[in-house]
């Protein structure tokens, strides 16, 4: 449970850090200076449109944990499926603030970032072993 909340929840914020972040690539170091001041004022405009991207990469990285896959395996993963997730938006999705807006890959930073940082975070290296239905206390007495 405690997995879904650090997608949900940061994958939304560590979005904006990385699209400060390409910003600050693409047009100057005094972008990434908006950071904080950006993350109270566009608060619910991040999240709205973060939720969506975090909960498709909260599914992969659930989905790559029921594999038994590595830590850094998912982590990679994860990067790779939320910066297309994040070029797509870029792409289709018009950004009401165009001085802000990165072109080319660097707009794959935001997903990626997020995509990595929240599958690492969230941890855990495999699924712990199903019960085969036993109940509690029922033992097989003959």
């Amino acid at each position: 449970m405690r997995r879904r909340y650090i997608f949900l929840f940061a994958g939304p914020a560590l979005g904006w850090i990385g699209f400060c972040l390409a910003a600050a690539i693409s047009h100057g170091p005094r972008y990434f200076g908006l950071v904080v001041p950006g993350m109270i004022v566009f608060s619910p405009f991040i999240f709205v449109v973060g939720v969506l991207p975090a909960i498709f990469t909260f599914w992969v990285d659930d989905a790559l944990i029921e594999r038994n896959s590595s830590r850094p395996l998912r982590a990679v993963l994860c990067c790779v499926f939320g910066g297309l997730l994040s070029l797509g938006l870029f792409h289709f999705a018009p950004f009401p603030l165009p001085e802000f807006r990165s072109e080319g890959l660097v707009n794959t930073l935001p997903g990626a970032f997020a995509g990595l940082i929240c599958s690492y975070w969230a941890g855990r290296e495999k699924r712990p072993p199903k019960s085969r239905g036993m109940g509690w206390g029922i033992t097989n007495r003959e």
